[in-house]
């Protein structure tokens, strides 16, 4: 087998492929906002210092599978999960390209899904929260939550060890807030712009971040951290 820098640049290219091709024929109704994978893989290497591949990692809000395919290239269980079908598609080809690669392990777990990353629990709250600040609701619409997504995946909110999340800005205090209700205790939360958001005001603020969290490594503005003490 490939030893681990190879397989994360492996997937790394094929990630920065996809990215181009969803730029090329993106007729802007995805949202979707690439992250760096070279920063990314940054970020996995960091955690592997912190904690052991037997715990489960969930991308929420996946978009090509960035986050997910790393931390599978690393061994680390990982699912996905976004509300848009192209995306998810292009997550799942990207994982079927790197593993008919040798970049991923065909016996590590690697799934995404379609669905709503808010649980039923907090549709309501999130429903008022996103009318306020309009959030690109041609991407997120406004609407209930129907069916609760993680059904179909066999890691929760409330029991995975390690969680994804790149919010939109005007997202991030909610889903900070809904993650420290909602997720173990011994959780860790790898958070891009972590630092930036929970300084960031917003008009109206209603709410004050409640997800205090202690670093475990901050690498290119991608924060790794447990809640604090």
């Amino acid at each position: 087998m490939l030893d681990l820098h190879e397989r994360l640049h492996g997937v790394i290219a094929i990630l920065n492929a996809s990215t181009r091709e969803l730029e090329m024929t993106d007729d802007a109704s995805t949202g979707f906002v690439a992250a760096v994978p070279e920063y990314v893989a940054k970020a996995v290497l960091e955690l592997l210092k912190h904690t052991e591949t037997t715990k489960s990692t969930l991308d929420l809000g996946c978009g090509n599978g960035c986050f997910a395919l790393l931390a599978a290239a690393a061994g680390f269980p990982s699912y996905g999960i976004d509300i848009n079908p192209r995306l998810v598609k292009s997550a799942q080809q990207n994982y079927e390209l790197a593993v008919a690669k040798g970049y991923i392990a065909p016996a590590t777990p690697c799934v995404f899904i379609v669905g709503d990353m808010i649980p039923p629990a907090y549709s309501a709250h999130y429903d008022a929260y996103r009318k306020l600040y309009s959030l690109q609701e041609h991407t997120m619409p406004i609407g209930p939550v129907v069916e609760d997504a993680y059904g179909r995946l066999p890691v929760r909110l409330e029991t995975v060890e390690i969680i994804y999340c790149w919010s939109w800005p005007t997202q991030s205090r909610f889903l900070y807030n809904l993650l420290c209700d909602a997720t173990l205790p011994s959780a860790i939360f790898v958070l891009p712009s972590y630092e930036h958001y929970i300084r960031l005001e917003l008009p109206h603020e209603a709410s004050q971040n409640t997800l205090i969290l202690s670093p475990l490594a901050v690498v290119e503005s991608i924060f790794i951290g447990r809640r604090a003490a």
